[in-house]
């Protein structure tokens, strides 16, 4: 059964579920069948096409077989800083950082907060997938989903290479997806000691064996300082840059100080990858209730989703950022993103 309730200027739906097994310490719930409308039917109105439902192995990630470039990316950038300029520090070191060198001040109740400049939020004209044989036909291309030739997303990588050259730059390992079945390694490299906070803050840190053997499937390279004043000469449409490249696992930044573009980059990333292994990823906050039915709450940013799914009486899978797979729905971040 679905319910929906107006709220604001979103509706609330409610989906039961029945079998469910939550674990609230992972930020996953477990499911093993639904009452709601199967979420492979979903899949396939969305898709407009008869699916095989992807039913993963006990621990087995759908996202291990990407072949990307990943990892020699992060080495080439790694290389060009120096190694003695690759740092990988804690939060709290972080944090002492940043505010050490001026870019933030701590705030009287032990916040971080930062000057972001000019761009206080996303810049929708600056996001760019890039154009490949295999992108061409899995992308709605749009005014939202806007293309770059892989030219000139290759001379915006030389760009940024040579802008770090030599600089300080902060290395964070992490993933997103908090479901063993579906998560994503990122390495995260950026000359902001903030924004690497915020990296760490806001992903999930790899444990166990999967730290000691890190793999990742996207690198993420942000130069915020770094801004393109010939924009055209790159396709761009402004001075700041933000680049996704599936087929290579590289995110380009670059031109803002605000970190909301490293989250919501890495989600459109996963919004491109996820439905080619039948998973549903959702811009919704989530909590679970005693009885193991889970709530989902959708909207544009900053319509409420926060706000509504904090209820002391049913705990939070996460507030932003979801998928759904026919093993749960699990968070994607390591946290929450109130703003």
């Amino acid at each position: 059964m679905t319910i929906r309730v107006n709220c604001a200027n979103f509706s609330q739906q409610r989906i039961g579920f029945s079998k469910s097994q939550v674990s609230n310490k992972n930020n996953t719930a477990n499911l093993t069948s639904f009452t709601s409308a199967d979420s492979s039917e979903m899949l396939k109105g969305l898709k407009g096409a008869n699916l095989s439902y992807y039913v993963p192995s006990k621990n087995a990630n759908v996202f291990n077989n990407l072949n990307t470039r990943a990892t020699a990316y992060a080495n080439e950038i790694m290389l060009t800083a120096g190694s003695d300029n690759v740092k990988k520090l804690s939060k709290a070191e972080l944090l002492e950082k940043s505010i050490l060198i001026g870019e933030s001040v701590k705030t009287k109740d032990g916040a971080l907060s930062m000057m972001t400049g000019e761009h206080t939020g996303r810049s929708p004209n600056a996001k760019f997938f890039v154009k490949t044989p295999n992108t061409n036909n899995k992308i709605n291309w749009s005014n939202d989903n806007m293309g770059i030739s892989q030219e000139n997303a290759d001379k915006i990588y030389a760009k940024i290479k040579e802008h770090l050259a030599g600089k300080e730059v902060y290395l964070v390992e992490a993933k997103a997806g908090a479901s063993e079945n579906a998560t994503v390694p990122i390495t995260f490299i950026n000359t902001s000691p903030a924004q690497a906070f915020f990296e760490k803050n806001m992903f999930i840190e790899p444990t166990g064996k999967e730290k000691e053997f890190f793999n990742p499937k996207f690198t993420v390279i942000a130069a915020p300082e770094l801004e393109f004043e010939n924009p055209e000469e790159y396709g761009l449409k402004s001075k700041a840059a933000v680049i996704i490249n599936p087929d290579k696992g590289l995110i380009l930044i670059a031109g803002t100080k605000y970190s909301g573009e490293i989250k919501k980059s890495v989600f459109s990333a996963i919004n491109y990858l996820a439905p080619q292994k039948d998973i549903l990823p959702m811009h919704c906050s989530a909590n679970v209730g005693k009885d193991g039915d889970s709530l989902l709450i959708f909207g544009l940013s900053g319509t409420g989703k926060t706000t509504l799914s904090a209820d002391p009486n049913r705990p939070l899978i996460g507030d932003d950022e979801h998928l759904w797979s026919n093993t749960g729905i699990a968070n994607l971040e390591g946290g929450c993103y109130a703003k």
